[in-house]
Formats: C-alpha cells, structure tokens, sequence
C-alpha cells in the first residue's frame, strides 16, 4: 500500500530535566531506492527544524549498534580475490613487505563486507590462504607478534579449517600449535545467539552456526561477529565480545537486520515487496523505536489513494498496536502543505490540505432499495453468508497446509550440516509458506464470521421483513488482523 514511509523516532527521557530525543528514518520498496528516498529527503530535513535529529546523527547511532552486512559485488569481488592471489605470489618470490600491505587490504575488504564470505562459503578458503600468507610475511619481516595475532585470528574465526602441509609447509603449522598450546589452559568461554525469526541463519565470524535460536561453547576470548541473514536478505553484523568463563547473551532483531538499510545519508527500512512492506512496516518502526531508545515513530511515504498520489503519515507509538492518527495530503503538494501534515501530525493541527483518513464507518439507507425489499425474506443475505462462510472454510483450509509446510521446511533447515543456496531455497519458501498461512487463515476466520452474521441477517429479515432498520459497516484493519465489522439495530 505505501511506496515509502519515514519513520521518525523521540527517544524516552534523556536526563533529569525530561526532554527527550526524536529521530528520522526513511522507510521504502526495494524498487524505490534512492529516488523516493531523495523525494522525502525534504521531510526529514523539515522535522529536524522541529527538534529532530539529523539523518547522519541517527545513521551513527544505528553504528554504534550494528553495521551493515552487505556483499561486494561482482567486480569489487573479483579485485578482492585477485589481489589475495597477488599478495601471496609476492609472498612466495619474496616480497615480504608488498605481501602484507595486499593481504593486509585484502582480508580487511573481505570483513568489511561479510555477507560475501557468509554467502559463498567457499571463499572461506580464500580467506584461509590470506591469513597463512600475511603470517607468514610478518613472520620473515622479524615480527613474530604481529605473526602470531594473525594465526591466533585465524584459528579463532576458523576452528573448521586444517592448515594443508602440502601447501603451506611447516612454518604455519608448527606456528598454530604453538598457539593452541598456549591456549590450552586458559578458560574458554561461551556465546548464546537469539533471534525473533527461527528460520534466521546464523554466521559467527562468517562461519556457519546454526538457524534460530544457538549457543555456542568452548570460544577462545575475545571479539567475534555475528551475522545473521532471513533466507536470501542481507542482514547486518553485530559484534560481540566473549569473555572467560562466562557465557555471553546477544539477542538479534533478524526481522529488523533484514530491513534497515542506509540509503544516501539516512537510515531506511527497505522491504522486498509492497505486501511484506504493508505487513511489517509498522512492527518494524517499532522495533527500529526500541534499538533506537525512542518513544515515538512518525511514519511519512508516498500511496495511491482514490486514484492519486498521496503523502501519508501516521503517528506511531511503539507501545501500541495501531498508529494514533493518520492522514494524507496531495503527492504534487508536498513542498507547500508538508508542513501542515506534520504540524497535524506532531499536534492534531487540521489544516484544509490535510486529510485524516482514521476508520470511518460507511451507513446503509434505513430503507433499502425496491429491488431488494422486493427478494422474499432477506434471500439474498442468506445466499452472501452461504457464499462467504464457504469460502472462508476453503481458505482455513489452504491455511492449515501452508501452516503444515512451514513447519516441515522449518525442521527441515532447523540444524542443516552446512550453508547452502538450497538452504537458502527452503527458508525462503518456509517463510512464504507462513506468510500464507497466516494470511489465509486471518482471511478465512473472517470470512466465516462476516458468513455467519449475514446468515443471521438474513434469517432475521426473513423473520421480520417489514421492521426498519439500520445497518453499518465498517472495514477492519490492524496487524494481523483484517475482515468486516457489520452492526445493525432492529426493531
């Protein structure tokens, strides 16, 4: 329904004195992209006249919290892998010091970005031959500390992996046990990994882990990332620090990781369709609310209503289910009466330009057309109930079987040897299949009841015909939530 929605964010009190923080975000499609979100670029700007923060001040924030899990792409890749390549032929003709500055690179570029080695498992390997050669360079250059951090990182990021003889030697080897053995005694620690998503795939130092919920034990101390990824959809790196003897707790917003995004110099919620955008939006502000420590969400996007292009907004409170009010004003008058919708916004100002569209209940004539009046004994509501209510029964149904799906695929990838693009496969259609569920069985319970109350309808016409009445409807929608209200008054 939206093509984008700014969310904007007050923090709960800050100090003693009880003023508090508010900030912006842009929320888009994926389809939308830079352009949109230049287009309500002007928005977040008006809001910081009104006691927001700016966009860079809330990018760095989300910073401080979790960083971005993206992918190098293709060409970037390519020169990433080359330049390993190149470093390690440098380190083989005995070019110590021009090895470890490429390498050195190298592997920074790679973490950098660690949903490419999480993504493609086998660049792990690649990985691994960019360690055993900066190692080893240090190691010839006489600097046996910065030798041994390298190896110490390796073995700790990648306890999966054997160091092949025949293809680096003795040197890496005889360094490694050295390592281990000095390692040997000291207490190790452990790490619990949980996320909202039970179909989330988890990565600890780009390594595969688990799905859902993992607690990991026996890690050497110290600084770990944690990547966590919903099917195909970047996700963003957290980083966490173990300590001896201790399990540490990190709890992963995976639903959240999936949708922020930076787009120009904002942070934005990105959705892959309209429908997953529709359907989470708000839970997702306020989630995006929580991490933030804010109070309020401001929502603000393009949409079609009545035929045109619209602005909403929508004022969001994250302790709510439902936004507190909403409106709209015209796409093309955005520049001249975005004021006025985020003065209604912020305070309730109404403004001619400005248009609340909170549910409004539509009445139905107390008397009803000739046409019908004529139908014997309120026949044709009684035919809508037959028809509804059976409809509704077929879509309980299909949701039962996508429920039934969702949980075989979620058992299924649940505990899987190994990341794969299948795995990947299956989580995807997991979580198509639960959306589905859920849609049909929300569908399906409200056709049956909207089926039930014009079965009464219809009886009760029958029974009194000529008795007036007056019937009103009003549409329902909330999340997870969606079907008719009818209330009538009879006589």
């Amino acid at each position: 329904m939206w093509i984008g929605v700014l969310a904007c964010l007050a923090a709960a009190t800050a100090d003693a004195s009880g003023a508090g923080v508010r900030v912006g975000v842009i929320v888009l499609n994926q389809a939308d992209g830079q352009q949109q979100a230049a287009r309500l670029a002007p928005l977040l700007r008006r809001l910081t006249t009104r006691g927001f923060m700016t966009p860079e001040r809330v990018a760095a924030a989300l910073a401080e919290r979790s960083a971005p899990g993206d992918s190098l792409n293709l060409a970037q890749l390519d020169a990433t892998t080359k330049a390993i390549e190149s470093g390690y032929s440098s380190f083989l003709r005995g070019d110590f010091e021009v090895a470890r500055q490429a390498l050195s690179q190298a592997i920074a570029d790679l973490l950098r970005k660690p949903a490419t080695v999480a993504r493609q498992q086998p660049l792990r390997d690649t990985l691994l031959r960019a360690y055993m050669g900066l190692a080893l360079s240090h190691s010839r250059l006489g600097d046996s500390a910065r030798a041994e951090a390298v190896m110490t990182e390796f073995l700790r990021s990648m306890p999966d992996r054997e160091i092949s003889r025949a293809t680096y030697g003795p040197e890496p080897i005889e360094l490694a046990k050295r390592i281990r053995a000095a390692w040997a005694s000291r207490p190790r620690g452990a790490l619990r990994v949980q996320t909202d998503d039970p179909t989330a795939v988890i990565f600890l130092d780009e390594r595969y882990v688990g799905v859902g919920d993992v607690t990991l034990p026996d890690l050497w101390p110290g600084s770990y990332r944690v990547y966590v990824q919903r099917g195909k959809t970047e996700g963003r790196v957290h980083t966490v620090e173990v300590t001896p003897a201790k399990e540490t707790g990190l709890e992963v917003q995976a639903r959240l990781d999936a949708a922020v995004r930076i787009v120009g110099d904002a942070v934005a919620l990105v959705f892959a369709s309209t429908a997953a955008r529709d359907a989470e939006a708000h839970d997702r502000a306020r989630e995006l609310a929580a991490t933030l420590d804010a109070a309020q969400v401001i929502t603000i996007g393009a949409d079609l209503r009545d035929g045109g292009p619209v602005i909403v907004g929508a004022v969001v409170d994250p302790l709510r289910a439902t936004p507190e009010r909403r409106a709209s004003i015209a796409a093309d008058a955005l520049d001249a009466s975005g004021e006025a919708l985020i003065d209604y916004l912020l305070d309730g100002k109404q403004s001619p330009a400005v248009h609340s569209f909170e549910a409004a209940a539509t009445s139905v004539a107390e008397k009803p057309p000739v046409a019908l009046r004529a139908r014997r004994g309120g026949g044709g509501l009684r035919v809508a109930g037959w028809v509804a209510a059976s409809a509704g029964v077929l879509a309980l149904g299909g949701g039962i079987y996508y429920g039934l799906r969702a949980n075989e695929l979620e058992d299924e990838v649940s505990s899987p040897p190994a990341w794969s693009n299948d795995l990947a496969s299956k989580v995807d259609e997991g979580e198509t299949a639960a959306f589905r569920a859920n849609l049909l069985i929300g569908v399906g319970a409200a056709a049956v009841v909207g089926g039930g109350v014009l079965l009464y309808l219809g009886y009760r016409s029958g029974a009194s015909e000529s008795r007036p009445g007056r019937t009103q409807v009003q549409g329902l929608l909330a999340p997870g939530l969606a079907g008719v209200l009818v209330q009538g008054s009879f006589q």
